[in-house]
């Protein structure tokens, strides 16, 4: 199953139960999350995690009053959730485990105050755990909701809980892409990595395995006519508006 494919899954079981819009927010603040996670951008899995908890909140309170929150009012919704002994559509797992489970990331991520400045460890720790959450969730709410049948709702959250492929892989202490990439997407995304710049196109190249000298060379310098990457001082930087644009084509493979 494919990224796609998924996420289109996900968010037909979601709208079968709460047909709002919140739904394809959550599973876009998602999916950003996997991708910053992957591109090692910890501190923003942690600020998506506000978001993603605020809609999936949204959500669990439309099952019990089949209508939208004005805002997302965590505490409000949890006393209403709480409330809900009879309600016959979220059960008291969901009220429970699952609620509670997104809640105490949300206080987890707020007691850190959103990230560790310039401890790159600990928020890897946070947006790992961060993930795993989001991923459980997710998948709780599609074998509880789900109306695929069980061989389609198993191969779901397998691929829900499925390790991506990382985008980089060191051997020998150097970085290489492990996607199918054109030398252009290959370049932005090795030095996506390199937040102090490649040291000079010899190092770059050392690291494109499958893509000739001349066709790196070609790409480097188209990618420098559109700005997505500058040269300074012999190193090689990729540009804000090179990273946006890499990551929008990584996002596919996340």
């Amino acid at each position: 199953m494919n990224e796609l494919e998924k996420s289109k899954d996900i968010i037909v079981i979601f709208k079968s139960i709460a047909n709002i819009d919140e739904v394809e927010k959550l599973i876009k603040i998602y999916e950003g999350m996997v991708l910053k996670f992957l591109i090692n951008d910890f501190e923003s899995v942690l600020v998506k995690l506000g978001k993603f908890v605020e809609n999936f909140y949204q959500i669990l309170d439309y099952l019990v009053r089949n209508t939208k929150a004005s805002s997302p009012d965590l505490t409000k919704i949890r006393e209403r959730l709480e409330k809900a002994v009879n309600n016959q559509v979220i059960s008291k797992y969901v009220k429970s485990l699952v609620a509670d489970s997104l809640y105490i990331a949300y206080r987890f991520r707020n007691s850190r105050d959103g990230a560790h400045i310039s401890d790159i460890i600990a928020n890897k720790i946070d947006a790992k755990y961060v993930i795993s959450t989001a991923k459980w969730c997710l998948s709780e709410m599609v074998r509880l909701y789900s109306p695929l049948n069980s061989d389609q709702n198993l191969e779901l959250i397998n691929s829900i809980n499925s390790e991506p492929i990382p985008f980089i892989e060191k051997f020998d202490n150097k970085n290489f892409v492990s996607l199918d990439l054109s030398a252009a997407n290959e370049i932005l995304t090795l030095l996506l990595f390199e937040e102090n710049g490649m040291t000079d196109i010899n190092t770059l190249k050392s690291s494109i395995k499958l893509h000739t000298n001349s066709n790196i060379n070609t790409s480097l310098r188209r990618l420098e006519e559109k700005r997505y990457v500058i040269r300074n001082n012999e190193k090689i930087y990729i540009t804000t508006k090179g990273r946006n644009m890499i990551e929008k084509v990584l996002a596919k493979y996340s």
